[in-house]
């Protein structure tokens, strides 16, 4: 890997795809050229348990392994799922008649649950569901 050093609290953005790419490379001997691909082999590794990828990113990259993974996960990663504009009826019928019982916190969690497993190809950004279901002040 190349070792980036970063001379504005942005500039490391602009080279995470690539020390990602780089990662993913050395540790799968295979050269993603897509970003999608890219996400989906990192995605993918961290399921089998590569929990070390952030701290190694941020070595990489000269920012704290947090901020790499929320990155991540808020921020790079949202691009490659479905806009879910068109459901938002529909997400607010399951969480005001579908999700029933706890909090506001555990409702939204229940329907965005009963949202994906009624739509299981869509690609939800869970916390970009939530967050909105939380902003909309649902009761």
């Amino acid at each position: 890997m190349n070792g980036y050093k970063h001379n504005s609290q942005e500039s490391w953005k602009a080279n995470f795809a690539e020390v990602l790419r780089n990662y993913m490379l050395a540790h799968t001997g295979v050269l993603l050229t897509e970003h999608a691909e890219i996400f989906e082999a990192a995605s993918s590794a961290i399921q089998r348990g590569h929990r070390y990828i952030w701290a190694q990113l941020g070595r990489e990259l000269n920012i704290p392994a947090r901020v790499i993974h929320d990155y991540f996960y808020n921020t790079w990663s949202k691009r490659f799922y479905d806009n879910l504009v068109p459901y938002r009826e529909e997400l607010i019928q399951i969480y005001n008649y579908g999700a029933y019982g706890g909090d506001k916190k555990e409702r939204i969690i229940t329907a965005i649950d009963i949202f994906r497993r009624k739509h299981p190809r869509l690609r939800v950004h869970v916390q970009s569901t939530y967050s909105y279901l939380y902003g909309l002040c649902l009761v």
